[in-house]
């Protein structure tokens, strides 16, 4: 250890202090006295201090160097430079103490006088320098142990260590060695328990090198001499790495394949094992497990505990590609069956389902569907091909559209003879004759009960209107060649066939209705509703009718002539036969007044009679729930009139009126029918009255058909005066302020 320069005696400063020896020049930082010399004996250059300020020192050379300037000890003087200079180096040597862990040896540099301390032992062994040889130009040291124990030698004791500058790190990860970079280490001696010396130990002491613990909080710097150990403390924080936990990466849904799970923040395989489910294929349920490699120095982001964290993993299910192809099919009587090829990348179940029994069925087989027709019935439905889910595939399904275009045609023709039958055509040729009900019967039905249009002619309740009919939408074509009268309804539409007139497009921006709605009894009497258990209301002019009627709604009306004409048709084509009241029954009242109405009401069957004989006069007869259309009083129409022109026939209900607007259909011949023109002048073909000759009520067909332009007021059917010519084509007539107590009215309502 060194101690800096040395002042020796002998020579005096100006300033009167001692002169001062060193080699090598004085620096800023070298002490003195302002006017104290300062020796180089390395230059033989002499200084003088000529300022002092606060711990910084000027010094400045003081002149030509002499021998003579120099005193090598108390009354010694060199007699030349060189040997000044040597003088002095041998003085400065002697002067320096010097130490080692070991003994002195003759290579051991020192000068004659000088001391040095063997710090191996205790108490330190102390060697004096006694002699310097020089052979050879190679110098040899002479020591000698002037101490030691027993012997009175000198000690030099560590006293402490302690760590004058920290070093520059100081947090650190477990698993980490200290590293004590920066830190700056000093020991505090003492020389025979007296003299203190203090100096830098960083190249001698000793520190842990093994890997740190979390949770450590200091280390121990230790430092042994002279078989003495001291330690210091430093302090240092320990903590785990913080390991951020990994989430799943994406979705994953079954594609065939096997798929390696990816996650956000996977640690490195020396921090965290991946074990469990790393990779899958099939739709499910996965885990995947991260286990820290070593717990005391790692630990999870949110703190748990535990060594593993099991991430969930989900292979969903994907979503079938299912087509059909073609994406709709078409049944019809040449395409009684139709197949459709289904596409699917599932293996799941197919089956079907129709949305629509009576139109279409289907079936499927290999991956190919089938459509079949149900009793070529005409229609539209939907085939669902549903799909069961699997293991990798979600449930699915695809719909194909199928139209059924079995128009069934049902028709009669007349050959206007006096015959009232009519022969039936089409699809109705071999139909048998309905049998409708009459009292007491057990046995009733109509060929036409099960087929369209018929079959959904159903009771309905109207808040506005009351107990109506639904008449459905239908088509229909009349064809006349000479006398012969042909009349046809098609379930559906069909080439040269018309929309019946009840549902036609009327004009009123509604276009074609699917239905109408009829009064199933006669306006009743103060309500004008279509009510059971009261009296029709009679004994009112035409004008009167009709804004009471229309006040029930703003979709309310009389019944008009174009509804009037649509039941005649239904009537005609299932009966086949122009009398009513022989197929049917008598109808028409007591010959003396209206009576209650809903006197079919207990009637099992839609069609028929109350009475014990279809040959008895009486209230009691229904067609298709339509109660009294030949009984109790007449039902005047609106949507005609009968004028100079002939039979204004109006179909628009805002044009409505009592004998204005319109279109002629022609002038109908007055009096027994025995005789049917066809027209197709007016808003849809009809027929009318073309003849009355050798007319009666068992021949041709066998009703009245009254006309006169001065009597307005068209009305249909029969009252409660009775005669064979009041029944289903009755047509009357009344002037427009008559008000007839056998002259009543039938509710509409068009939707």
């Amino acid at each position: 250890m060194s101690f800096g320069p040395f002042v020796l005696g002998g020579g005096a400063s100006s300033s009167g202090s001692e002169k001062i020896i060193g080699s090598g020049a004085p620096t800023s930082a070298t002490v003195g006295e302002v006017g104290q010399d300062y020796f180089d004996s390395a230059s033989g250059t002499t200084y003088t201090c000529v300022a002092v300020s606060g711990n910084t020192y000027t010094w400045a050379p003081s002149g030509a160097t002499k021998a003579s300037m120099i005193t090598v000890g108390e009354g010694q003087e060199a007699t030349t430079l060189d040997a000044a200079l040597d003088a002095v180096q041998d003085a400065v040597e002697a002067a320096t103490p010097k130490s080692g862990s070991a003994a002195p040896t003759e290579d051991t540099v020192g000068a004659v006088g000088q001391t040095y301390t063997d710090t191996s032992t205790s108490p330190c062994t102390v060697w004096t320098c006694v002699a310097v040889t020089e052979s050879g130009g190679v110098k040899k040291y002479t020591w000698e142990a002037t101490g030691g124990a027993g012997a009175g030698g000198s000690t030099l004791t560590l006293e402490r260590i302690y760590i004058d500058t920290p070093p520059t790190k100081t947090a650190y990860k477990a698993g980490e060695t200290f590293n004590p970079a920066g830190m700056v280490v000093k020991a505090d001696y003492s020389l025979d328990g007296v003299t203190t010396v203090t100096g830098n130990v960083e190249t001698e002491y000793e520190y842990p090198t093994a890997a740190l613990a979390a949770g450590t909080a200091s280390v121990t710097i230790t430092l042994t001499k002279g078989g003495v150990t001291k330690t210091a403390t430093q302090a240092v924080s320990v903590t785990k790495t913080s390991v951020t936990v990994p989430t799943l990466s994406g979705s994953y849904t079954y594609n065939g394949n096997t798929q390696t799970f990816q996650f956000n923040n996977e640690p490195a395989g020396s921090i965290a094992t991946k074990s469990g489910d790393t990779s899958g294929m099939n739709a499910g349920s996965y885990t995947t497990r991260f286990t820290l490699v070593d717990t005391g120095l790692y630990v999870w982001a949110d703190g748990s505990a535990a060594a593993y964290k099991d991430i969930p993993v989900t292979i969903g299910q994907k979503a079938p590609a299912i087509s059909a192809s073609p994406a709709s099919l078409t049944l019809n009587a040449s395409t009684l069956s139709a197949t459709s090829s289904i596409t699917t990348d599932s293996d799941g179940a197919l089956t079907v389902e129709t949305s629509d029994s009576s139109v279409v069925t289907g079936s499927i087989s290999n991956k190919v569907l089938t459509a079949r027709h149900v009793n070529k019935t005409s229609g539209s439905a939907t085939l669902t091909v549903r799909q069961a889910a699997t293991t990798n595939y979600k449930a699915a399904s695809v719909q194909i559209p199928v139209t059924a275009k079995f128009t069934t045609i049902y028709g009669v023709t007349w050959d206007g003879t006096a015959t009232q039958s009519l022969t039936r055509t089409d699809a109705a040729a071999g139909f048998s004759d309905p049998v409708p009900y009459v009292a007491g019967a057990s046995a009733y039905g109509s060929p036409f009960d099960d087929l369209s249009p018929w079959k959904d002619i159903v009771r309905v309740t109207d808040a506005e209107a009351g107990e109506m009919v639904k008449i459905p939408k239908f088509y229909y074509k009349l064809t006349q060649s000479g006398s012969t009268i042909s009349v046809q309804i098609a379930d559906s539409a069909a080439d040269g066939f018309s929309v019946c007139p009840a549902c036609m497009d009327r004009g009123d921006g509604k276009g074609e209705r699917d239905y109408v709605l009829v009064g199933r009894y006669h306006c009743a009497n103060g309500t004008y509703k279509s009510t059971s258990g009261v009296k029709p209301q009679v004994s009112l002019q035409q004008s009167t009718f009709r804004t009471n009627i229309h006040n029930l709604g703003s979709n309310v009306y009389m019944m008009d002539f174009a509804t009037r004409f649509t039941i005649w048709l239904l009537y005609i084509v299932e009966f086949a036969n122009w009398d009513s009241q022989k197929t049917i029954g008598k109808g028409c009242g007591n010959n003396s007044a209206v009576e209650n109405m809903g006197y079919t009401d207990s009637m099992p069957y839609h069609t028929g009679t109350t009475l014990s004989s279809r040959d008895t006069y009486g209230v009691s007869t229904q067609y298709r729930y339509m109660e009294g259309l030949w009984d109790n009083c007449y039902d005047r129409l609106t949507g005609c009139y009968n004028a100079s022109t002939g039979l204004m026939v109006e179909v628009n209900p805002a044009n409505f009126a009592e004998n204005s607007g319109g279109v002629s259909v022609g002038t109908p011949a007055s009096g027994w029918i025995a005789g049917l023109t066809v027209s197709t002048s007016g808003p849809f073909p009809c027929f009318i009255n073309s003849s009355t000759s050798g007319g009666g009520e068992n021949a041709y067909v066998g009703d009245h058909w009254y006309f006169s332009a001065g009597y307005p007021v068209v009305c249909v059917g029969g009252s409660y005066g009775q005669g064979g010519s009041l029944g289903m084509f009755c047509v009357d007539y009344a002037s427009l302020t008559g008000a007839s107590d056998s002259r009543g009215s039938r509710v509409l309502k068009l939707p």
